[in-house]
C-alpha cells in the first residue's frame, strides 16, 4: 500500500472511532440504544431499532451506503442478496444492512424510504441517515459504499461504487474463516 493510502485509512478509522465512542458513552450511561441518529425502517417488518451490541458485535456487518433514486446502487443489490443468500441472517454470522442516505429532500422520508425498499425487493434492515449523519462522520464520498465491519464492530473493508460483487463475497468469505473465533453462530 502507498503512504496515502495509510494516511486515509488511519483518517476515516479515526472518525469512525469517534462515532463508536459516542455509543459507548451512551452504552454505558443508558443501556443499549439505538445507532446514533438512526431509525429503522425495515420494509416487511414492525419498526425496530438496530442497536451496535445487539445487531453488529459478534457478527461481520455489511453497511450499504445507497439512495433508493441512484441506479448504480439497484446494480448492487443483485451482489447483496447473493451474499445473503449464501449466508442467512437466521446463522447469525453476518448481517447486511441498508444506509440511505439521501440526495434530495423528497428521499428523507420513512416511508418513501419502506416503499422503494418494497418496489426492489430489499429485504434486509435499512435504515434512514436522514441528516447524513454516518455519511459525513465515516467519511462516505459517494453511492454505492459497501463499508464492512469485524465482530467489534471495526471497519476492516470498504468498495467503492459498483461492479465489486466478486470481490465482496471473496472478502466475505476469507473474513469470515479470520474472524471464525468471534462470529456468533
Amino acid at each position: 500500500m502507498r503512504h496515502d493510502t495509510y494516511a486515509y485509512f488511519f483518517f476515516w478509522h479515526t472518525r469512525y472511532a469517534r462515532i463508536l465512542g459516542t455509543v459507548a458513552a451512551v452504552v454505558s450511561c443508558c443501556g443499549s440504544p439505538p445507532c446514533p441518529h438512526f431509525s429503522s425502517v425495515p420494509p416487511r417488518a414492525p419498526r425496530s431499532p438496530l442497536t451496535v451490541e445487539g445487531h453488529f458485535v459478534g457478527r461481520l456487518v455489511v453497511l450499504d451506503f445507497f439512495t433508493y433514486c441512484c441506479v448504480n446502487c439497484l446494480h448492487v443489490l443483485p451482489d447483496l442478496r447473493r451474499l445473503e443468500a449464501s449466508h442467512p441472517a437466521q446463522e447469525g454470522e453476518l448481517i447486511v444492512v441498508g444506509v440511505h442516505s439521501a440526495k434530495f429532500d423528497n428521499e428523507k422520508a420513512d416511508g418513501s424510504i419502506a416503499s422503494a425498499c418494497r418496489r426492489h425487493g430489499i429485504r434486509h434492515p435499512v435504515v434512514n441517515d436522514s441528516g447524513a449523519d454516518w455519511w459525513r462522520e465515516l467519511g462516505v464520498c459517494c453511492w454505492p459504499t459497501i463499508l464492512v465491519l469485524d465482530p467489534t464492530a471495526t471497519p476492516v473493508a470498504v468498495f467503492l461504487g459498483e461492479g465489486h460483487g466478486r470481490d465482496l463475497h471473496t472478502f466475505i468469505e476469507v473474513a469470515l474463516d479470520v474472524y471464525s473465533e468471534q462470529v456468533s453462530r
